[in-house]
């Protein structure tokens, strides 16, 4: 059975926290500040970004966004990632994985300067318009409009200078660490452990890891239990000492701190937070 295709789209306009921490489940999400300038976060980092710029949040990361500005407006689309299953070419498969890592650990923001530009924001609005009127086959030419969109930034993608490239397919070579830590980011995980994986020295695996992920292995471990923290606090009632010991962390008051130094707030300040987020974005609808 052919997977559900999903598709959204929305617009913020607010003081303070424009959008406010969630994910689209198995959806890829692209964000466009139509204008002013918005400070946007994740788990992974935390960047600034002006109107005309495009940037994209990889599934499952929980993103938020505060306005810098008093007139700040961001529109977002989000997609499945399953629309890209059926791909036939392995170097798709490819270029598609180490664009999804770093644009979860690097700022991959398309500005109106880049190449890019341009067709990025045609598809993209021609996106938002064939979802909103739903006119006949509006379905089909979403996903042709997508394709086309990701064909273009990954031929982009694939096509920088020499130095980048390197850094790209040390990506692909990391994969089977990525993939470790995805699956075992609840146990101790050390450098040397990782090392082996690859068979290399622990003080070259630091290195590449560093150059290649923008992150050191210990930074990139931690954001990514901070990230489940986040969608359990989203989306359970999980006491916060529970969460520590879900994510890996046995002490509650380690986990606090990790969750502040990371988010800026204590894990029940961003619950509450969510919380009254929800219920405003509720009465609005209502």
């Amino acid at each position: 059975m052919e997977s559900q295709f999903v598709f959204g789209c929305d617009e913020y306009s607010a003081a303070g926290i424009l959008l406010p921490p969630y994910r689209h489940p198995g959806c890829f999400e692209l964000l466009y500040v139509l204008r002013g300038t918005v400070a946007v976060s994740t788990a992974m980092c935390t960047f600034s970004a002006g109107a005309g710029d495009f940037f994209f949040m990889t599934p499952d990361m929980v993103r938020s966004a505060a306005a810098l500005s008093e007139n700040a407006v961001l529109r977002s689309i989000w997609f499945s990632k399953q629309l890209f299953d059926d791909m036939t070419e392995s170097i798709e498969y490819d270029l598609l994985y180490m664009f999804a890592v770093q644009s979860r650990t690097r700022d991959n923001r398309i500005t109106t300067t880049s190449p890019l530009y341009v067709p990025v924001r045609r598809a993209f609005e021609n996106c938002r318009g064939e979802y909103l009127s739903k006119d006949l086959c509006y379905s089909l030419r979403l996903r042709g409009q997508i394709m086309l969109m990701m064909a273009q930034i990954l031929a982009s993608y694939g096509a920088t200078k020499e130095n980048d490239r390197a850094i790209y397919h040390n990506v692909l070579r990391l994969r089977p660490v990525l993939d470790y830590i995805d699956e075992h980011y609840r146990e101790k995980i050390s450098v040397p452990q990782l090392a082996e994986l690859l068979c290399v020295t622990p003080d070259y695996f630091t290195k590449l890891f560093r150059d290649s992920i923008g992150k050191t292995t210990v930074d990139y471990i931690n954001s990514v239990r901070i990230n489940r923290s986040m969608i359990l606090l989203l989306e359970s009632d999980m006491p916060v000492a529970q969460i520590a010991a879900e994510i890996g962390l046995v002490s509650g008051n380690y986990f606090s701190k990790l969750f502040r130094k990371v988010t800026g707030k204590t894990p029940l300040a961003f619950r509450r937070l969510t919380a009254s987020a929800g219920r405003r974005a509720e009465e609005v609808a209502g």
